[in-house]
């Protein structure tokens, strides 16, 4: 049997302490049982993390997404669960399991995660655990009907002369089944007949007492102990047969709700998705892991880049060193690069190093870089981007009118220095946020407004730049994530 491996997806210290513990307690019993983990426990910055996790995903089996109320709105999970949905359509990743843990409830989960399995946590960790060993054929039905049985009490039951005896309950199974499959068979069930005690004394001779009044129980003779009626007699005969009968349909409902989720028909993921793609899936990324080369070409996934980045006539685009570089030239050159389908909503996060920043003074050279939404065509897109001064968000609707959208936001960017940057819109809402890669996601939005005047519905994704002739970029990561129903 191959051994399975599995990426766990947000184990974060700021969550509720017993849904942290249960992640901790999680990983440590995988590993016991010959799991090979990988975790996502927030500490890699976003600038690797962005470039790391899909080759670690495509590393594992199962992706296994503990669903706290944190994880529900962290770019993080959204972007590796949506890569993990991605492997699983393409049949490169067996299955997706989120464990459903109380502060996760508030929040609606998207649609398309629906259609992976949910196992809800309510404090009782072992369940939890043996339903993804079951998962993950860690663990059998045989395993689970023995240590069932031998928890069955098999000592005989004893006939006390009263219609009453009292039984044995059953106890619950045990929760605790944490051990690989083992080449034993379940062990018998062994319910021996009740042992009825015979009279010791000889009933006394000639002994005609009258009968006394019916009270269930037949009269006393002599010293001969009180007997059971007939019908008690045969009534005790059948208790271990329905002891055994209520063992075995114990046995085979547990059975039963074990095995006949696995015999469901196959999840929709194995459906060729529609078009439009489903909300929360990512439409367009690149991590750039190819070998070097001229021009961008065509991302991992299959997509290929439009605009400048396949046809530029000064050979601005390359890869080099698993990152998409853009090499300025003589004079100031505004450069294009478009990845995906048109769509009205969306995500983009992008990653990046630029050498040297500048903002134009009076409309004269400087050097810039950021991210376009609803890309129409080389004259019509909305652009947040980056200058060594602000964060910046502009309107462009025609050739050389560019609008800015809201008062620029005081960002102190410096050379050579990774960031990120996250542009995002919503109907007529657009939000952008910026930060050094080596530190955290800012909570709130830096820019945050509405286009009322006529806005653009909807377009491509990409990237867009402003470069002087010593101007150097690395994009490290590039990825847009569908927000429209």
């Amino acid at each position: 049997m191959v051994t399975p491996s599995v990426f766990i997806s947000a184990l974060t210290a700021g969550s509720p302490r017993q849904e942290f513990e249960l992640g901790r307690q999680l990983i440590e019993d995988l590993e016991h049982a010959g799991v090979k983990v990988v975790v996502d426990d927030g500490k890699v910055p976003d600038s690797r993390f962005f470039e790391m996790v899909q080759p670690a995903l495509k590393s594992c089996t199962w992706f296994i997404l503990i669903q706290t109320g944190i994880a529900m709105n962290s770019l993080r999970v959204q972007v590796t669960m949506s890569s993990a949905l991605q492997q699983v359509h393409q049949q490169t990743m067996r299955g997706i399991i989120r464990i459903i843990c109380p502060s996760s409830e508030m929040n609606d989960s998207p649609p398309l995660w629906s259609a992976t399995n949910e196992i809800p946590f309510t404090g009782d960790y072992p369940r939890v655990r043996d339903k993804i060993l079951l998962e993950l054929d860690l663990l059998r039905i045989d395993d689970v009907i023995e240590k069932a049985v031998t928890k069955i009490p098999t000592s005989p039951l004893k006939n006390t002369g009263t219609p009453d005896s009292s039984l044995a309950k059953l106890k619950d199974m045990p929760a605790s089944m944490m051990t690989p499959p083992r080449n034993t068979s379940p062990r018998a069930i062994n319910i021996p007949s009740g042992t009825f005690t015979r009279p010791q004394h000889p009933p006394a001779i000639g002994a005609h007492p009258q009968s006394p009044p019916f009270t269930g129980v037949r009269p006393a003779i002599g010293d001969r102990p009180a007997q059971p009626l007939a019908s008690e007699r045969k009534l005790s005969r059948f208790i271990p047969l329905a002891i055994a009968l209520f063992i075995l349909l114990f046995i085979l409902s547990l059975a039963g709700a074990l095995i006949l989720p696995r015999l469901m028909p196959p999840s929709p993921l194995s459906v060729k998705q529609p078009n439009p793609p489903p909300k929360n899936q990512v439409i367009a990324q690149d991590n750039f892991q190819r070998g070097d080369r001229q021009f961008w070409g065509t991302t991992p996934g299959g997509q290929t880049w439009e605009g400048d980045a396949n046809a530029n006539n000064h050979n601005s685009f390359s890869i080099a060193n698993h990152t998409g570089k853009i090499q300025g030239v003589p004079g100031t050159v505004n450069y294009s690069a478009i990845l995906g389908p048109a769509t009205a909503d969306s995500d983009v996060t992008m990653t990046f190093t630029i050498n040297e920043l500048s903002p134009k003074v009076n409309r004269k050279s400087g050097a810039d870089f950021g991210i376009v939404l609803r890309w129409v065509n080389p004259n019509q897109w909305y652009k947040a981007f980056i200058d060594g001064s602000n964060l910046s968000l502009n309107k462009h609707t025609g050739a050389g009118t560019s609008i800015p959208l809201a008062k620029p936001f005081p960002f102190k960017a410096q050379a050579g220095q990774s960031y990120t940057l996250r542009f995002r819109i919503m109907g007529n809402r657009l939000e952008v946020k910026a930060w050094a890669s080596n530190q955290p996601e800012p909570q709130n939005w830096m820019l945050d407004t509405r286009d009322k005047n006529n806005p653009i519905t909807q377009g491509q994704a990409g990237l867009r730049a402003t470069l002087m002739p010593t101007t150097t970029v690395n994009v490290s990561s590039f990825q847009e994530i569908n927000l429209a129903p």
